[in-house]
């Protein structure tokens, strides 16, 4: 559970957008992760299933948000060494924090990393320094093409022979209209039932072309093809639940709000309010929130 409140902003960033320093998101987030505990360890089984770990296996698990991802290392490589990787030295601290339930010996090591600079891994490692697993969950999110080509390439260099790798990408299906629409809410109000209705419409392939700018998979799987790993796949969906409450209405449509601010370019500011009437009327309710899930499997030959 240490792990649920970063994990879920990551799995959810178009829903959860957010500055780091927002007490009501992270109040929301907590609660959150009363039920998320659970679900986050089956889907770290998932992601190691199948992954026969070394006891002399050096790890390296790229762009840490929590310790989920390196449980299973810091558990099998009791000789070898995890190497945990973050972006900045606010998620570093709170890395630091988690470690400290760990004995001194089992805590792997962790490094900051600049996502521009893919030299600065090797630069912080020892000469000849090579991994046996190399890990992540949304690797290079916001990227450009050649900057994540380029962490590919430098994290190829410094993979063993016959190393393997797992790469988890995970995005929501649908985005708050769509999930409203999935429900089959309406608003019961005299006069608003059209409108509301006709916004929820207009909203919906907005978010359709949000969420499916992609998350990066395809071109990780290209890449490393490229390189000359073998990649496999694994696609798998599920159906979580999103319940409506007035500190979600307000990440999404308070003054500033990111999503605000799309659907008011996108469908107008009247429609927009109708949208958000629409939802409030729906306080309490469970939105339907599936989510996918694809798990490229690469060995280097």
């Amino acid at each position: 559970q240490l792990a649920a409140a970063a994990e879920t902003a990551l799995e959810r960033p178009d829903l959860l957008s957010s500055a780091p320093a927002d007490p009501l998101l992270e109040r929301w987030l907590q609660r959150q992760a009363v039920g998320e505990g659970e679900r986050l360890d089956r889907l770290r089984q998932r992601f190691w299933a199948g992954a026969a770990l070394g006891r002399l296996d050096r790890v390296l698990v790229l762009e840490a948000q929590s310790l989920l991802w390196a449980l299973d290392p810091i558990q099998a490589a009791l000789e070898g060494e995890v190497v945990v990787s973050v972006v900045d030295p606010d998620h570093r601290q709170r890395l630091e924090a988690q470690l400290q339930v760990l004995d001194a010996l089992r805590r792997p090591r962790l490094l900051t990393l600049q996502p521009q600079r893919p030299t600065s891994l090797a630069a912080q490692l020892e000469s000849g320094e090579r991994f046996e697993w190399i890990a992540a969950r949304q690797p290079f999110r916001g990227l450009a093409a050649g900057a994540q080509a380029a962490w590919l390439e430098a994290l190829t260099a410094l993979a063993a022979p016959g190393a393997g790798g797992r790469w988890l990408f995970s995005r929501p299906r649908l985005g708050p209209a769509g999930s409203l629409a999935a429900l089959g809410a309406v608003s019961a109000r005299r006069g608003r039932r059209n409108s509301g209705e006709t916004a929820l419409t207009a909203a919906i392939p907005l978010e359709e072309a949000w969420l499916g700018d992609g998350d990066g998979a395809e071109a990780v799987r290209r890449g490393l093809e490229g390189l000359g790993w073998l990649v496999e796949e694994e696609a798998w969906e599920e159906t979580l639940e999103l319940r409506l409450e007035e500190s979600l209405l307000q990440r999404w449509f308070a003054a500033g709000a990111d999503y605000l601010q799309r659907l008011e370019a996108g469908i107008g500011v009247e429609a927009t309010a109708e949208l958000a009437a629409l939802f409030r009327d729906q306080l309490g309710a469970a939105l339907p929130q599936p989510m996918q899930h694809l798990l490229l499997r690469s060995r280097r030959p």
